[in-house]
Order: structure tokens, then sequence, then C-alpha cells
């Protein structure tokens, strides 16, 4: 049985063309518009009237004549709206104010002095009215937060995480209350996949993963230009992902099996175990070690740091070899540790892929860094929130997670 398809949707689609269309090319006429996109001429211009009307778009003088009147020239309006996006790990706060078109605006970032939830959402109200003004407080849709843990799809608590000491903590009303704004919450792994989804590496693609690596790993899944959390909001946990059967002996409320053995808080703590006379290492323990540290040793030839690394890589390509095997996604998109020292270790992790998988996907770096995760923040905000979706390259659906 054929059904009719539901007006409001269709123009709902056709405004999100018309607008990219605006973005991408502007200034362009709504002549052009209609011949580029195939609507029709009143289609356009009924379209553009309430683009206009939104103030996502606006009318900025007219171009050249090709014999008649000189066509009314359209341009997008990145700021007609804002939104913040904020980035909670265990060290601190970063805050940015972003604008429809993934334009960061201002950047703010204070340090947490504990992991108690009262204190956490007093410093993200500070960040967040640091990236503020008065001038853009009324343009300001809200705030999209993404913290190192699991968040329940429908309640939007975060069930899990360990390197906050949290369990099932709300941070939406507090934070609601103590910024005046609409708030939402998303895992920072999910968050940095809709950032590079948006506005980076992956922009243009329909099936990527997002892996970071830093204290904790995860993965943000968008499948089919959809962002898929999972029943509980733990898609993407990859941290827990079992690479040898050392995983059988680990339990789920602690860090994960991958994540003791990938982590950069487990190269670190290798590298501290490796030094010794013995080893051969030109590190010492008296200095604090960090990621890059043992990568540049690695590099300059020190063997129990060139040990580690190899580990590390090794336990990492295994992961994303298992990843491609079941989601098989077009690109593989890497962020954290792994890619702070060029593109060697990712170069390593390719080479494992070809060998364990029959269709290997594009695996390349992060194209945002740290930023990935605001832009997210700030996506969640614009299409969950208030459904402005046509100014992102397809119109993102939430269905349904990894810690980071």
């Amino acid at each position: 049985m054929r059904t009719k398809a539901d007006p409001s949707l269709i123009r709902s689609i056709n405004a999100d063309l018309v607008l990219r269309l605006i973005r991408d090319v502007g200034p362009i006429s709504r002549a052009e518009v209609a011949r580029r996109s195939r609507l029709s001429e009143p289609t356009v211009s009924d379209l553009v009237g309430s683009l206009i009307h939104h103030g996502l778009i606006r009318e900025v003088g007219a171009g050249l004549s090709t014999g008649g009147r000189r066509p009314t020239l359209l341009r997008f309006v990145p700021d007609a709206a804002l939104a913040v996006g904020v980035d909670l790990d265990g060290h601190g706060v970063h805050a940015g104010l972003v604008d429809l078109a993934g334009g960061i605006i201002r950047e703010a970032r204070l340090p947490i002095r504990s992991g108690q939830v009262g204190d956490i959402t007093r410093t993200i109200a500070s960040t967040v009215r640091r990236v503020m003004t008065r001038s853009v407080s009324d343009r300001v849709k809200g705030v999209g937060i993404a913290v190192p843990g699991v968040v329940q799809p429908a309640s939007r608590t975060i069930s899990f995480a360990p390197s906050l000491g949290w369990e099932n903590v709300d941070l939406t009303d507090p934070l609601k209350a103590a910024t005046g704004l609409a708030v939402c919450i998303e895992n920072r792994a999910n968050a940095a996949a809709l950032g590079e989804f948006w506005r980076g590496a992956g922009e243009g693609w329909r099936d990527l993963v997002f892996v970071t690596v830093r204290v904790g790993i995860g993965a943000g899944i968008i499948l089919g230009g959809k962002l898929y959390r999972g029943v509980s909001g733990a898609a993407g946990e990859i941290g827990y992902m079992a690479v040898d059967r050392t995983a059988l002996a680990r339990r789920p409320d602690d860090f994960g099996a991958l994540e003791a053995v990938a982590s950069s808080r487990a190269m670190v703590e290798r590298m501290c175990r490796a030094m010794s006379p013995q080893e051969g290492t030109r590190l010492r323990g008296g200095r604090k070690l960090t990621p890059a540290a043992i990568l540049r040793a690695a590099e300059a030839g020190d063997r129990t740091a060139a040990r580690v690394i190899r580990e590390t890589v090794q336990a990492m390509g295994m992961a994303v070899a298992n990843l491609a095997a079941v989601l098989n996604p077009d690109l593989v998109v890497i962020g954290g540790s792994l890619t702070e020292r060029g593109g060697r270790m990712l170069e390593e992790i390719r080479a494992i892929l070809m060998r364990l998988v029959p269709v290997p996907p594009q695996v390349i770096p992060s194209a945002l860094g740290g930023q990935a995760v605001l832009l997210g923040g700030a996506a969640q905000v614009f299409t969950e929130l208030h459904g402005l979706g046509p100014h992102f390259p397809s119109r993102l659906e939430m269905v349904g997670g990894g810690r980071e």
C-alpha cells in the first residue's frame, strides 16, 4: 500500500537543501538556488522567505544581470543562532561559543578542583559565562556538555563515569538552574564524532567511527548519518573490549581491558614499571612522564619506550580491526595520544587492519583535535533542542556511546 509523504517532512528536507546551498555557495540568487536544487522557483521563494524570517539568511545586494533585472543575492547568517559546547574531562572544563557554521567565536578553560558534582556544576556554569556576552546572550540556544561517561539516552543522566567517580548523576537540571539555558548531555567520544562528522575529518561521510585514546578509550559511532548510542547509551565503550586473555580477570566496574594496555595512562604506567638500568631506557622517573615524552624517546632509539609504543599500537590495531569487522564503516577517525607525534602510529594501525580485515576502512587522524568535542556539544543543541538541522551536511538524527 502506497502511503502519502508527510508535507512537513518534505518542506523540512527542502529547507535543508536550500540553506546548505546558500551556506556553501552564497552569495547566490533565488534563481540559481532553484537551478542547483532542482526545486521550483515558487518553492524556493517560499522557503527563502521563511529562512529570512527566522534570521538564518539575509539579502545582501544585487548580482550581475544576465539580460533582465539584476537578481537579489542571499547569504547565510552563521551567527543567527549560537550554542555553547562544553568539554568536561578529569582535569578541567573547556567551553566554546559556536555558530551555525561551526566557527568557534570564543573559548574559555577552568580547572576542576574536585570530582564533587556541585563543584563541577559551578565550574561549568562559570566557564559558560566566560564565553557569553550580553550582545549574544539572546541568540544562545543552549549548552551541550560532553562528559567522560555513559549517558542514558532517555533520561540523559550519567550512569557511569569512573574517571570522575560518578554513578547515576543528573547534571541537566542543576546546570539549567545555574546557567538559565537549555542543557543537553552527551558522551565525550560521541560528541567528538559529531564534531568531526559536522565540520571535521568526517564531513561528507555517512558511516564513520571516531576513536579517542587518552586516560580512557572510547568510540563514537555514526551509521547512515545517525549517531548510534545503544539501548543504554553504552555503545562505543571499546575501552572494555577484550584484546587478549588477561581481560577475563577484570571486572566491568573498573577501567576496561583495552584501557589497561592501550590508554595513555597505561602507557605511562608500563613505562614507569620498565624504568631500570637493566632495561636501558633513557627516560627517568623523576619527572612527570607523558605519552608524548615516551613517543619522543622511542623515536630517539629508546628500546624500552619503543616496546611500550609497539604494545599500545598492537592492542589498538586489534581493537580497530574488531570495530571494522563488526561495523564495516567507511572511515575511522583517531584522536588523542595516538596522533600526537605524526602519522607513524596510524600507519602501523593501518598495516594491522590490512592483515586482519578483508575490507579495511580508511584510517585518518582527527582534523579538529580538542575542538571536535566543543563542536559536537554545540551540534547537539542545534539539532536535539532546537531542530536547527539545515545547517549540517546531512540531517543528524539521534537513535539511541563510548567513554573517553
